[in-house]
C-alpha cells in the first residue's frame, strides 16, 4: 500500500506541513462501526475512536 493508494497527494502534503501535522500518521478511514473507525495506514489497520471536546 502506498500513500497515493490511500488518497494522499501533494496538496495534502503541503497542507500538513503548513499546519505542522508532520508528526501525525497518514491513513484513510475504511469503515465505520458506531463510534469506532477502521483506519488503514501504510503499516497496519487500526481501530480508533474519535475524542470529543
Amino acid at each position: 500500500m502506498t500513500l497515493e493508494e490511500l488518497g494522499f497527494d501533494e496538496r495534502m502534503a503541503k497542507y500538513g506541513k503548513e499546519q505542522h501535522l508532520d508528526s501525525f500518521l497518514t491513513g484513510r478511514v475504511t469503515s465505520e462501526h458506531k463510534e469506532r473507525y477502521i483506519v488503514k495506514t501504510l503499516e497496519k489497520n487500526m481501530t480508533v475512536k474519535l475524542l470529543g471536546i
